[in-house]
C-alpha cells in the first residue's frame, strides 16, 4: 500500500490525478493504495476503538466520558453523523508520523531524551490537561524541535511571490520574485524553511534548547512566522485550523511513550520519500515502505 504511494511512480501518479480528477476511475495502482489504506483504517484500527468504546454508550448521558471520542460515538449513535463520517476522524497520519520522527530524533539524542523523561516523571496520574500544555517547557520544545512536515499548494490564479532575498538559479540567474501559474502544483517545503542554516544557524541539528528562552531564537523579522516561528502548521488565513489539537495529542503520546519506554538508535541509514506527506524509509530497505526502526526498552520505576 504505501510503499506505491512513496515511489518515484506513485509521486507523479499522485500528482496527475490532482490535476485530471477523472483519472481517479482507473484501476491503477497508486489509487488503489490509497483505497487500501482507508479500508484498512477503517476496517482494523478505527473499528476496534470503536467496539472497545460502544458499549459504555448503553449507560446514561450524564455517566458517560467527556471527551471527543464520546461526543462523536453519540452523534453516530443519534443520526447527526455516518459511520463513515465517524471512521474518518480516527485517522491522524501526520500526527503519527511526526512522533515517528521525534522517537527516531530521541533514540539518536540520549541527553535529550532523558531531560524529556525528567519534566515527564513530575506530571501528575492522571494527567491534568491544564498541566500538560502549560506546564512542560521541555516537552513543548522538543515537539517544536520535531515538526518537519511538507505541504503543497494549487494555485487559483497566475501570481507573483515576491522574495524577501534574491536566489540565483542553476544558470546564474538572479530572481527577486517567483512567477507562478494558475493550475500549478507548488510544494513548499517546511522541512527546509524549518531548519534554514541563514535563519537558525544550526538548523539540522535536534536541539529543543534552542526554544527555552528567546535569546535561543532568530530575531522574529528573520523566522518564517507560525507557532514557535516555524512553518509547521502554516500562518496567517491559511493556518491549520486544528493546530492547537495536534499540538496536545503529540505532546500527550510523547509524554506517555517517553514516561515508560527508553529509546535507542538501531544504527540503520534513514532516507525520507515524500507521498501526500514525509515518509521515513530505511536505505536498502525502500521496497518495503515506510519504516523508522529503533530499540524500545522499558525504563518504567
Amino acid at each position: 500500500m504505501a510503499e506505491v504511494a512513496i515511489s518515484h511512480t506513485g509521486f507523479y501518479g499522485l500528482m496527475l490525478l490532482r490535476r485530471v480528477p477523472i483519472l481517479n476511475q482507473l484501476p491503477l495502482a497508486v489509487i488503489q493504495s490509497q483505497g487500501n489504506v482507508r479500508k484498512t483504517i477503517h476496517a482494523g484500527v478505527a473499528q476496534e476503538l470503536l467496539n472497545r468504546n460502544r458499549a459504555l454508550l448503553e449507560v446514561s448521558d450524564a455517566q458517560l466520558p467527556d471527551d471527543l471520542l464520546f461526543e462523536l460515538l453519540m452523534a453516530q449513535r443519534d443520526g447527526r453523523i455516518s459511520r463513515d463520517e465517524l471512521l474518518d476522524h480516527v485517522r491522524s497520519e501526520t500526527t503519527a508520523q511526526g512522533l515517528s520522527y521525534a522517537i527516531w530524533e530521541l533514540a539518536k539524542n540520549p541527553e535529550v531524551q532523558d531531560r524529556l523523561r525528567r519534566e515527564v516523571a513530575g506530571l501528575s496520574s492522571p494527567v491534568d490537561f491544564d498541566e500538560l500544555q502549560n506546564s512542560m517547557p521541555y516537552l513543548d520544545a522538543t515537539e517544536a524541535a520535531s515538526a518537519t512536515p511538507y505541504m503543497e499548494r494549487n494555485t487559483m490564479e497566475d501570481d507573483v511571490i515576491p522574495l524577501a532575498y534574491p536566489i540565483t538559479d542553476s544558470k546564474g540567474r538572479v530572481h527577486s520574485e517567483i512567477n507562478i501559474r494558475a493550475g500549478q502544483t507548488v510544494i513548499i517545503p517546511i522541512h527546509s524553511v524549518n531548519r534554514l542554516s541563514t535563519t537558525w544557524g544550526d538548523g539540522d541539528r535536534f536541539r529543543p534548547e534552542r526554544w527555552l528562552s528567546k535569546e535561543g531564537l532568530p530575531p522574529k523579522e528573520m523566522t518564517p512566522g507560525g507557532w514557535s516561528g516555524i512553518l509547521t502548521f502554516s500562518d496567517g488565513p491559511r493556518i491549520c485550523t486544528g493546530y492547537r489539537l495536534a499540538i496536545f495529542e503529540f505532546k500527550l503520546f510523547l509524554a506517555t511513550l517517553v514516561g515508560g519506554h527508553g529509546f535507542e538508535d538501531s544504527g540503520v541509514g534513514i532516507s525520507d520519500r515524500y507521498a501526500s506527506t514525509m515518509n521515513p524509509v530505511v536505505v536498502g530497505e525502500e521496497e518495503r515502505g515506510p519504516q523508522l526502526p529503533v530499540r524500545v526498552v522499558d525504563c518504567l520505576a
